[in-house]
């Protein structure tokens, strides 16, 4: 199994799991913190999807895509996790009552460990 097909599979496991909470927020259930005036749900539903089609594109903009999505939902899982551990319940929680930033930050991690093994092992372009 290629490296890619990893990345785009915990792709589609960030957004099995955001995506019911996206769409629990847009139907008038307010379940994900706000950044700004933006639900932080929006930015990472958006976040992982730009991260799994980079999956798709040349391999000269599948750098840019990669992070351009990978950036944002690590940073919001690291910022979420350090402040549930501080005791501010800052993450909506899983059905096995996990804050769901945790979740994220193992997958985001694991994300960008699959990426990195496909950046090593694709094929050189002459």
């Amino acid at each position: 199994m290629t490296a890619r097909v990893i990345v785009a599979g915990f792709c589609v496991i960030g957004l099995f799991g955001i995506v019911p909470i996206t769409y629990q927020h847009a139907t008038g259930i307010a379940s994900c913190p706000m950044l700004g005036i933006v639900p932080a749900c929006y930015v990472v539903t958006l976040a992982y999807s730009l991260t799994g089609a980079s999956m798709l594109v040349v391999a000269g903009l599948r750098s840019a895509l990669f992070l351009a999505g990978w950036i944002p939902i690590f940073g919001l899982a690291l910022l979420g996790s350090s402040m549930q551990v501080l005791g501010n319940e800052a993450c909506p929680r899983s059905v096995g009552d996990i804050p769901g930033c945790y979740l994220s930050l193992t997958l985001t991690t694991s994300l960008i460990l699959a990426f990195l093994v496909e950046r090593l092992y694709r094929p050189k372009q002459p």
